[in-house]
């Protein structure tokens, strides 16, 4: 077990300043990336909870979700809406840019001091990358467990173009790892020495109050009740399966080889149920628009692909700096003229 510290451990974090004098717009990913490859895939809702625990697992970031968040009276709605402007710092071209200032500019007003007395802010830099190194990290772990698996070459791009990814927020490179050895190393470290067990991480994994997700309305309340503490448990189980030894132990957790076993065994079954899904609709429609502007199926300066309207922040979440709502955009998932055009091709 490894607990080099990360590039610039020991210095004092500071609250990120965005990034005023960029010589360039950063160069948007691509077709043909690894990360256009990975990223954005359906299947990468099966580590969510997984995602959410690490993030939270972060002190300052733990606190912030505690304090400021509203994830956990809309679960579903939160999640699924943030996968659109997630997906388009990656996918959204020419315009990938404007939507990470987006991202970054939610986070602005983010800020307190935790039950310790610690002051924290969203935009500190090192709390900010270590969101990003989830997303990114995630993209592996769904990968290897759910995608068939990824060869050291692939994960060495992913490192690489994830660098490319995290300069659209216009916020300071100084955390970001130079290689991916020294990524990794940053990795386990931060599993071993700074993550915590908090309230914000448990609440994630907590999915015995779960509520029936938006778009299964034609699921009785009496059935959904009836099935969610199984579902609530085999989420856990496969969170458990996709941690690093260090944060199962931080946590709690046993894990057995027959586990282990399992886990696999049921990943395979995920992956090959998908291969039997087109590649377009594997992924996310934000990823999936992104994939038709790049192909000619959508025009170029279309307007972006947003989330449907059951998925906004309502009552007193439904404005402010720190919510993504794009009520009344021009083009929506699964609106009827898009599904329409889906069954036109």
């Amino acid at each position: 077990m490894s607990t080099v510290p990360p590039p610039h451990a020991g210095t004092q974090p500071r609250e990120a300043a965005p990034a005023t004098s960029a010589p360039a717009t950063p160069a948007p990913l691509g077709p043909g990336s690894a990360t256009w490859k990975y990223f954005g895939d359906w299947r990468g809702l099966l580590q969510g909870p997984w995602a959410g625990s690490m993030q939270n697992m972060h002190p300052k970031l733990g606190a912030a979700v505690e304090q400021h968040s509203d994830f956990f009276d809309e679960r579903w709605e939160r999640l699924l809406r943030s996968l659109y402007p997630i997906g388009g710092v990656v996918f959204d071209g020419d315009r990938a840019h404007r939507t990470g200032l987006e991202v970054r500019d939610y986070h602005r007003d983010i800020k307190g001091v935790d039950a310790q007395g610690r002051r924290y802010h969203a935009l500190d830099q090192d709390v900010f990358y270590w969101a990003h190194a989830t997303f990114f990290y995630g993209t592996i772990v769904t990968a290897e467990h759910f995608c068939g698996g990824i060869s050291e070459v692939e994960k060495r791009r992913l490192f690489d173009e994830h660098k490319q990814w995290y300069a659209q927020y216009g916020v300071s490179m100084r955390p970001v790892p130079d290689t991916w050895e020294d990524f990794q190393r940053y990795w386990k470290h931060m599993c071993a020495e700074v993550l915590e067990d908090n309230k914000a991480t448990r609440d994630v994994l907590d999915l015995t109050a779960l509520p029936r997700p938006p778009f299964l309305p034609w699921l009785p309340d009496r059935l959904w009740r009836l099935q969610r503490p199984l579902l609530a448990r085999a989420f856990v189980w496969l969170t458990v399966g996709m941690y690093d030894p260090e944060v199962r132990n931080l946590l709690g957790y046993d894990w057995t080889a027959r586990d282990e076993r399992l886990h696999r065994l049921v990943g395979r079954a995920v992956g090959a149920v998908f291969r039997l899904v087109p590649p377009r609709y594997r992924k996310h429609p934000r990823a999936r628009d992104g994939l038709d502007r790049a192909a000619g199926r959508v025009p170029a300066d279309a307007p972006l692909m947003e989330s449907p309207a059951r998925n906004l922040p309502a009552g007193r979440f439904a404005s402010g700096p720190q919510h993504y709502n794009p009520a009344g955009a021009p083009r929506t998932a699964w609106a009827p003229g898009f599904v329409l055009r889906l069954l036109q091709r």
